[in-house]
């Protein structure tokens, strides 16, 4: 079975895929799609809290506007949806092993 990404990328200009001629600024994040509807919510969202994480990190690097980060993670979270603030809890709340919907 293949294992499809989604890549959030930083690009100069429009950017459609495969375009090649795309300049790109930064790889801002990516997460595995099967992530984003695996039946387990808390699994779920400790997956995009990880894409996340790293999405923030690489943003506060970048020195955008707030403007112009808040258009970006809107559009990002379009595709990869932000968890609320206690996914880093999935170890300590849940047992892998019992569906914690």
């Amino acid at each position: 079975m293949a294992q499809y990404q989604i890549v959030a990328l930083l690009v100069e200009g429009s950017f459609s895929e495969g375009d090649e001629n795309a300049k790109v600024l930064a790889k801002l994040g990516l997460i595995q799609e099967r992530f984003l509807s695996i039946p387990i919510s808390k699994t779920r969202a400790f997956h995009q809290g990880l894409f996340w994480a790293k999405v923030d990190q690489k943003i506060l690097t970048l020195g955008l506007t707030k403007e112009v980060r808040q258009a970006l993670e809107a559009q990002i979270s379009e595709k990869v949806p932000r968890p609320g603030d206690d996914w880093a809890l999935w170890g300590v709340t849940c047992i892998p092993h019992i569906d914690c919907r």
